[in-house]
């Protein structure tokens, strides 16, 4: 039931990611070679949602199923808490690994400042680092956590724990050059 009750909640956001009528327009990030968001996961995740908001926005049993449940006061509380809005996310993948998780969004603008705004809020750091990617692990209140930039328009963001650096590592083999600061 428990694992029900997370996929519930994760598609929920994920749909909340689709309500773009009429939201803020934002320049869109064009990457030279996005790199494949499934590709960087550690292996055999016992839970992975992946889905793709403007797809279910365009399908029509989906979207007006989606657009019915969530209102412009969801997709505003949501933009303050996570920074980022959720018409704002293209591809979004959530991966669980016993009690581990990572969640991965691609945006339509870049997400170094979602990310350093995330690690403005963590009260202790353990980990920091701008190069090759940038990275922070620390804690937000009593939850441990770590998020990685993984591409400028890539967030990746989950417990911290060996699944992070592991997507790390793959990321860090997968891009051409080096992403520098935004």
């Amino acid at each position: 039931m428990h694992r029900l009750l997370k996929s519930a909640a994760c598609l929920s956001v994920l749909v909340l990611a689709s309500n773009c009528g009429g939201a803020a327009q934002h320049d869109v990030v064009e990457a030279e070679s996005p790199i494949d968001l499934l590709s960087v996961l550690p292996p055999s995740p016992s839970l992975l949602i992946h889905l793709r908001p403007d797809e279910i926005m365009a399908s029509p049993v989906l979207g007006p199923i989606a657009r019915e449940f969530i209102g412009a006061e969801d997709l505003e509380r949501i933009e303050l808490r996570f920074g980022l809005r959720p018409d704002e996310v293209e591809e979004l993948i959530f991966a669980e690994y016993q009690d581990e998780f990572i969640v991965i969004a691609r945006a339509t603008r870049p997400v170094r400042p979602i990310a350093e705004a995330i690690a403005l809020r963590m009260n202790t750091i353990e980990l920091e680092s701008d190069e090759p990617l940038y990275r922070r692990g620390g804690f937000i209140g009593t939850q441990r956590r770590e998020l990685v930039v993984v591409q400028s328009d890539v967030l990746a963001y989950g417990t911290m724990a060996p699944p992070m650096a592991g997507l790390a590592a793959r990321a860090q083999r997968q891009l051409p050059s080096v992403q520098s600061s935004e």
